[in-house]
């Protein structure tokens, strides 16, 4: 059953809903530049609006907002992704630059853990990260993830190395393990 709200410190993870388009396509813009704003903005109008933001009733990815839990701030946002095949899911995470290294994303992931064992019965749960973005590393490692291996491939932005380094988990987190 999917969960409209997840709670994990000081973040709330929530679902897109219709009522934050705007506010959703006000950020695209600030990340990603007015003519993508746009392009959102149209898509927006265009779309049924029980989806624009509910990609989980048609697809394989469950998404959330990241939300700071007292300010309601958008932070960023996450997701659970059906990429390797049945049991396996993969916790996907992004947040503004100015929010990280707050325990945001680590208090999220652990929650996303949780969701993916203990609700959607996950066998593994994967991180996906850049090796040359540290930050992102320590999210597995501190929640007790296993570095599994490290792939390479093309370069997709200035300065990144190619290393993406997989981490995964065959258990749920509990109190002992955190």
């Amino acid at each position: 059953m999917f969960r409209q709200s997840l709670r994990g410190g000081d973040t709330k993870a929530r679902a897109h809903r219709q009522v934050q388009v705007a506010a959703a396509i006000r950020f695209c813009g600030i990340l990603f530049g007015s003519e993508y704003a746009a392009l959102m903005s149209r898509a927006a109008e265009n779309a049924e609006p029980p989806r624009i933001f509910e990609p989980w009733r048609a697809s394989p990815t469950l998404s959330w907002g990241i939300v700071e839990a007292r300010s309601g701030e958008i932070l960023g946002g996450c997701g659970l992704h059906h990429r390797a095949g049945p049991g396996v899911l993969d916790i996907g995470y992004w947040l503004r630059p100015e929010a990280t290294g707050r325990g945001y994303v680590t208090a999220t992931a652990g929650v996303l853990t949780s969701v993916a064992f203990d609700t959607m019965g996950a066998q593994l749960v994967r991180i996906t990260c850049a090796e040359d973005n540290i930050r992102s590393a320590a999210v597995p490692r501190r929640l007790g993830f296993t570095l599994e291996e490290t792939l390479l491939r093309a370069p997709e932005a200035p300065g990144e190395s190619g290393r993406l380094m997989i981490w995964s988990r065959r258990e749920p987190i509990t109190p002992r393990s955190r």
